[in-house]
């Protein structure tokens, strides 16, 4: 999962500034993320025209693999692929993406995730960088 991200070239710009893609360090990790939110951010099957949004969950860098990241934020089967964010001070970083998670399912409730996982920000930081210097940092 940690190579589990594709990067898009679009042809021509978007008129949004992209967010900063932040790579944290295992060692950074728990610092970083005690003096911020963590989000993540996506379209759900249940709701696929309408991003929904599940701040004040967790993540950390899964110590066995690098570039995995594990999370703990809410999500519903389709957001596979949804940003997980860093929040701090009125900006937004990205630093990880949520790829897959396990799921309860109860009449009550319905789904609830249990545990998500995805790649981290230091597994495509680099490939990110290489592409924006290709394309004259558009």
């Amino acid at each position: 999962m940690a190579h589990d991200w594709a990067l898009i070239r679009l042809q021509d710009p978007l008129p949004v500034k992209p967010l900063p893609v932040k790579k944290i360090s295992e060692q950074a990790f728990v610092q970083e993320v005690a003096v911020s939110e963590m989000a993540r951010a996506g379209y759900g099957a249940d709701r696929p025209y309408l991003l929904s949004v599940h701040r004040g969950c967790s993540a950390g860098a899964a110590v066995d693999e690098p570039g995995l990241m594990l999370n703990q934020c809410d999500s519903r089967p389709g957001d596979s692929g949804s940003p997980i964010l860093l929040l701090r001070a009125g900006e937004a970083f990205l630093i990880g993406l949520s790829s897959g998670a396990t799921f309860e399912w109860s009449a009550n409730t319905g789904y609830v995730a249990l545990a998500g996982l995805g790649a981290s920000a230091a597994s495509f930081a680099e490939a990110l960088t290489n592409a924006r210097a290709t394309d004259g940092n558009r």
